[in-house]
């Protein structure tokens, strides 16, 4: 049997998660499936586990990853067949992502800094339904786990929306293969103090790396005064030194929540920053200083991303 997984959008879980897991919620979740070679079941494949990243409604036992049976051809279709407690509760359980070999499930606590507590959480998925938890994770300078990226050679980039207190001044965290903390990038924080990355997206072909600001999370809680600081900007990287080499800033947005590269544009053309008012703007980070579409691929790998209109 050939193990494959992938991850499910949030709006196709809600009637699944209400009809399965009344007294738990969650905002992320993973298929994965075990097929015979050759069978045919379409261009997603067969997908027949689904795993839940949710918490306990009433706040009293501890977050946990739901397995469940997503086989729509089996008698227990949609039943939990067990849960793998991280050890804490009330993290908020947000978004998780699968490694690039697809064997380790990272999951992270949006508001685990509150309590103190770890906020990245990894566990074992190379048996399918029978996940373990091998541990969590508490970057010392930032907080406010947001999204995961598998990299090519093992471990995830993750973005961490606030510094570690909360505020502005967030990172994005990398671990290795070993899920070993190996950074908090980047190591200089950009001047404007608004950095506070939600979204993320990598064209390592391209040696780039885009992060969208999304917002303030401490100015969201009614102890810290004033009005919710939304963010307007996408952060243009170096991704192989981990630098931060251009910002680009959209004034008309209401919150840069997220950012997508093209695959395969020599461009790594009009990458679209989903913004909280449910509109997209397309940029367009470029290699060279302006160069035309015949010369974009072999111009100089020096990013100068220009802002267009949509």
């Amino acid at each position: 049997m050939t193990e494959h997984k992938w991850i499910v959008p949030r709006t196709a879980l809600g009637a699944v998660l209400i009809a399965i897991a009344p007294a738990a919620f969650a905002s992320d979740a993973v298929a994965s499936s075990a097929h015979a070679p050759g069978e045919n079941c379409g261009h997603m494949g067969c997908k027949d586990t689904l795993y839940i990243w949710g918490s306990d409604k009433a706040r009293i036992h501890n977050d946990f990853l739901a397995v469940i049976d997503f086989d729509q051809h089996s008698p227990t279709y949609g039943h939990v067949l067990s849960t793998v407690d991280v050890g804490t509760t009330g993290n908020e359980a947000h978004h998780c992502g699968l490694s690039a070999d697809k064997n380790i499930l990272a999951c992270g606590g949006l508001l685990s800094v509150l309590k103190g507590q770890q906020e990245v959480f990894f566990l074992d998925v190379s048996d399918a339904r029978h996940p373990v938890f091998i541990g969590g994770s508490d970057p010392p300078q930032s907080s406010i786990t947001d999204d995961f990226v598998g990299l090519a050679g093992g471990g995830f980039l993750v973005t961490m929306m606030g510094s570690a207190s909360g505020g502005p001044g967030g990172r994005v965290a990398e671990y290795d293969k070993n899920l070993n903390l190996v950074g908090e990038w980047p190591t200089t924080l950009p001047a404007d103090g608004k950095f506070n990355p939600h979204g993320i997206s990598l064209r390592p072909d391209l040696n780039l790396m885009v992060t969208a600001d999304f917002i303030n999370p401490a100015s969201t809680l009614n102890a810290v005064p004033g009005d919710v600081e939304l963010r307007h900007s996408i952060r243009v990287w170096n991704l192989a030194s981990r630098t931060i080499v251009r910002t680009i800033d959209i004034p008309d947005a209401v919150g840069t929540m997220d950012v997508k590269l093209i695959p395969g544009d020599p461009w790594a053309a009009r990458s679209p920053p989903a913004c909280s008012t449910g509109s997209s703007t397309p940029s367009t980070p470029r290699p060279g200083p302006t160069p035309s579409r015949s010369t974009a691929r072999t111009s100089s790998r020096t990013w100068r991303p220009t802002w267009r209109a949509a």
